[in-house]
């Protein structure tokens, strides 16, 4: 792909993850309890987009770069272990502001994080483009799948800490052009190109990170064992179309 068409492809795929910062509206005027339902479904395909685009996308793209599997290895290692540091710092953090402050500060705090988050995702999707198409696609459905669920409760956060509907959606919704920042840092900066083969394992670690610490614990929440099998049915159907973008790619294991 030439520089405009990874340009242009990278823009796309922002302003539909823009886009998504909206689905908060959807769920304010559904039923709790059926929003609550949609939510599960959603997190138990992005369990499954997220960890079927680390495996099948972003390892093998990723190991080519390497010399070694070891060295590849450790990359994504510690990716796991960067996230899970940064998690634990934004916590304990959070935690210790909000026995000091209002709520108004939660939701300070939550869209910070929320910028941070997209941010990153912006340079992620950039990258992914900038290597193959159908990697920054996959790569892009498999954040967005992961965005819509978080996106409702960053809403619901806002909401109770305060702020109107219109402004809650306002602000995740400038919140979420952060993206583009990190998109164009990616762009304009040589040396953060050169370092797309070490996003793309530790991105792998994020994703893995994110699917089985945070969305599979959740989903074992449940003890009904019809919501079980739906909530696999959906995994495996997020698992099947990461599945596809790499037959797309010509990738035939």
């Amino acid at each position: 792909m030439d520089g405009w068409t990874v340009w242009l492809s990278t823009c796309l795929s922002l302003v539909c993850m823009s886009a998504i910062s909206l689905v908060g509206f959807i769920a304010v005027g559904w039923k709790r309890k059926e929003t609550f339902k949609v939510a599960q479904l959603l997190m138990a395909m992005a369990a499954g987009t997220l960890l079927g685009n680390a495996i099948l996308h972003l390892w093998p793209e990723g190991r080519e770069h390497f010399e070694t599997s070891l060295e590849f290895s450790l990359w994504v290692m510690g990716g796991i272990l960067f996230f899970f540091l940064v998690e634990g710092q934004l916590h304990c953090r959070s935690c210790q502001r909000q026995e000091r402050t209002s709520v108004s500060a939660l939701a300070c705090l939550n869209l910070i994080g929320d910028g941070i988050h997209n941010f990153m995702d912006g340079v992620l999707i950039a990258a992914s483009y900038s290597v193959d198409f159908h990697l920054g696609l996959a790569t892009t459905v498999a954040i967005a799948f992961h965005e819509i669920p978080q996106e409702i409760g960053d809403i619901g956060i806002l909401l109770y800490a305060g702020l109107s509907l219109k402004r809650a959606l306002a602000w995740n919704l400038l919140c979420s052009f952060s993206a583009f920042g990190g998109a164009l840092l990616f762009f304009l900066l040589p040396y953060t190109q050169q370092l797309s083969s070490v996003l793309l394992p530790l991105s792998a670690g994020s994703f893995l990170y994110l699917a089985l610490s945070h969305l599979v614990p959740e989903m074992h929440k449940e003890n009904n064992s019809k919501t079980y099998l739906t909530q696999l049915f959906f995994m495996l159907l997020g698992i099947a179309l990461m599945v596809f973008f790499a037959l797309a790619r010509g990738n035939h294991f």
